[in-house]
């Protein structure tokens, strides 16, 4: 399927153990628009491409004999993806609403942005913020 979106130069590729479910999640809670699903000629789906505006990320099968595992089999959050949203606060309630794992709820960071965190099924790190307003030099 052909998208006239212009690609990122960088696009996060995640290991998950069923990225099908990550897809709906990731979906249905969070946004994210499918764009497509690959799969080998078994069936098993390989790799998906989802986006968001004209951000992409994709997904893929987590596979422990190539030293290749998802979140859920590490011992702690290795890494996270950052996404910035028009209003972090209704994104925030889209997914509260839709069941999704709060990790922190929205908060003003010290860095300039207001953000919150969210945990996929299989215990990914997801953080969606707004760059907030610079403050008045006077």
């Amino acid at each position: 399927m052909a998208v006239d979106i212009h690609t990122p130069n960088v696009i996060p590729y995640l290991l998950y153990d069923d990225p099908a479910r990550i897809r709906d999640f990731l979906s249905e809670a969070l946004g994210f628009t499918e764009v497509a699903t690959h799969r080998s000629p078994d069936g098993e789906v390989g790799n998906i491409q989802l986006r968001m505006a004209d951000q992409f990320v994709m997904l893929s099968r987590a596979q422990p004999s190539m030293g290749m595992a998802g979140p859920g089999a590490l011992p702690a959050v290795h890494a996270g993806v950052m996404v910035y949203v028009d209003d972090v606060d209704a994104h925030f309630e889209h997914a509260r609403s839709a069941g999704a794992t709060i990790w922190y709820e929205p908060q003003d960071m010290p860095y300039g942005q207001r953000e919150y965190g969210v945990r996929d099924p299989e215990n990914g790190f997801w953080c969606f913020g707004t760059l907030l307003p610079e403050p008045d030099p006077s």
